[in-house]
């Protein structure tokens, strides 16, 4: 299983190859908000062609229009691969101790279709599938779409989540 995880700066676009917990390929290239989605495409198979197939995609951007753009290419050209987009700065992305996670079994038929009121969204799909959300005015309510359970166990990220609920409730009480 290889894991593309993508980290957008205002400078800088760090792109990291997974093999599980290895990192295999990395590569920083410069980040162009001007670039579109198949200018992006074009680089990505470039840096990609000799890697092995991509199974999942973990990517985070604080640069909006590159966001918007990485969504459009991911739904075009990698509609088939699996992708989390965690929103900087929410709950999320503090519990999992990261914005790129290393693994989401995000296959399913059903989503969430409209937030109720006060829910946010912290994750999604290239497609805006909602993958996650967030209560904004509550100590700690979060949601998630895909299941961390499958990967607790292997994969740090998905056990730090659990390791927080359970911290929050203690907390709660």
């Amino acid at each position: 299983m290889s894991l593309l995880a993508i980290d957008v700066g205002n400078t800088n676009t760090v792109l990291g190859l997974y093999e599980g917990e290895e990192l295999t390929h990395s590569w920083r290239i410069k980040t162009d908000p001007r670039a579109t989605a198949d200018e992006m495409a074009l680089i990505l198979r470039g840096l990609l062609h000799r890697t092995p197939e991509i199974t999942g995609i973990a990517l985070c951007s604080t640069v909006p229009a590159v966001l918007h753009e990485m969504r459009t290419m991911l739904t075009g050209y990698y509609d088939d691969v699996p992708t989390v987009i965690v929103e900087p700065g929410t709950l999320l992305a503090t519990a999992l101790g990261t914005t790129r996670p290393s693994r989401c079994h995000s296959w399913h038929h059903q989503a969430v279709a409209r937030l109720g009121d006060g829910l946010h969204t912290s994750a999604a799909a290239p497609d805006g599938t909602i993958e996650a959300i967030e209560h904004g005015a509550r100590r700690w309510v979060i949601g998630v779409q895909w299941h961390p359970e499958d990967d607790a166990a292997t994969t740090p990220d998905q056990q730090r989540l659990f390791d927080t609920f359970v911290s929050q409730a203690r907390v709660s009480g």
